[in-house]
């Protein structure tokens, strides 16, 4: 099938953006994004959901789930604003939602605070939210808590690490329902590559797999770690195909297959611009690499772009999506092409559509 586009969301008053998605028991589809005034808010945010009970056709109004405070409320060069909430939907059925806070400062501004992140818990498919509950994770872009087979909940953020200058993944684990976390765990912190933006993703056999951004800036491909014994201890990090990856969100289609969406960013210029879809095989994700056996080699991939912003200044590739039960995937992006600010919009495709017949 071809591609098709459909609006989410869009007030051009508004920037809206980094958008997660996830689809209930029901078939409820849930999307969660940040609105602010700009992509790093400096004036206000807003942590935000809309539903949708016909497979994404439509989108219901706006349920503000979180608030940030208001610069003018507090000291216009010190400030909150919440970045980047991402959603599970857990084993008994309940949607659990997480978002870092941000403290912005000047260089005038007196202080120091690290980001921190919060919990919101739904219990009736989005309609309504609990009040924020603190985790006392720290790190900014949290990852969709993972909830294994025993019921323990992982969340990995990132920071950059003081010693080396270089950015660096870290895990949390609680094992009593997020009353307690554990951590931090490492997942890659080798001093050589700046690791963030980890997406973790239980594979059948158990084996945890954490695929990552590279933030230097220099086409360095996207990296993966694993984990044998529940997050307990990660090894790699071991190079992928995903040139320039940014913000992968990886989950598993109905076929078995792996499917990871992601910015690829290309250099220091415009590089905001291509949203992707790679999807390989389990046995294909499995493999470590380089060594004797060159095993990056033997990775085996579809790449396909999904989204491109050709506005002057573009800002997108930021996604979350799900697969519907005809195996059509429903793929979120926030993207400013053709609008003076950031928008919500879906891209539909089929895991047909990045292979061969």
């Amino acid at each position: 099938m071809a591609l098709q586009y459909r609006v989410v969301s869009r007030d051009d008053s508004v920037y809206e953006a980094f958008p997660d998605l996830v689809r209930m028991p029901s078939g409820r589809l849930v999307v969660m994004y940040r609105e602010a005034d700009w992509h790093v808010a400096r004036e206000y945010s807003r942590v935000v959901a809309r539903l949708s009970d016909d497979e994404g056709q439509t989108w219901s109004d706006r349920i503000v789930v979180a608030v940030g405070p208001h610069a003018a409320e507090v000291k216009a060069e010190e400030y909150w604003s919440y970045n980047c909430p991402r959603m599970r939907v857990l084993n008994d059925g309940r949607l659990v939602a997480v978002c870092d806070l941000i403290w912005h400062r000047s260089e005038s501004a007196t202080g120091e605070y690290g980001p921190v992140n919060y919990l919101w818990w739904s219990e009736d498919e989005g309609e309504t939210w609990s009040q924020r509950q603190p985790t006392g994770i720290p790190g900014i872009m949290p990852d969709k808590p993972c909830e294994l087979a025993d019921g323990t909940l992982l969340v990995a953020t990132h920071w950059r690490n003081a010693a080396t200058g270089k950015l660096a993944v870290f895990v949390y684990c609680s094992t009593d329902g997020s009353v307690t976390w554990d951590g931090p765990i490492t997942i890659a912190d080798d001093g050589k590559y700046n690791h963030d933006e980890g997406s973790v993703l239980l594979l059948p056999d158990g084996t945890l797999i954490c695929y990552m951004r590279e933030d230097s800036m220099l086409n360095y491909p996207g990296f993966k770690c694993f984990s044998g014994d529940g997050g307990l201890t990660w090894e790699g990090p071991y190079p992928t195909f995903m040139v320039g990856c940014h913000r992968p969100t990886a989950g598993l289609l109905a076929s078995g297959r792996v499917l990871v969406t992601y910015r690829e960013h290309l250099g220091l210029t415009f590089g905001a611009q291509r949203l992707c879809a790679y999807l390989e095989e389990v046995d294909s994700a499995l493999l470590r690499g380089p060594g004797p056996e060159r095993d990056i080699q033997r990775q085996t991939n579809r790449i396909m772009m999904l989204d491109y912003d050709n506005s002057p200044y573009p800002d997108s590739g930021y996604s979350g999506w799900a697969q519907l039960p005809d195996g059509t995937i429903y793929c979120v992006n926030y993207i400013k092409r053709e609008a003076p600010e950031a928008w919500i919009r879906a891209i539909i495709f089929r895991e047909s559509d990045l292979l061969l017949d």
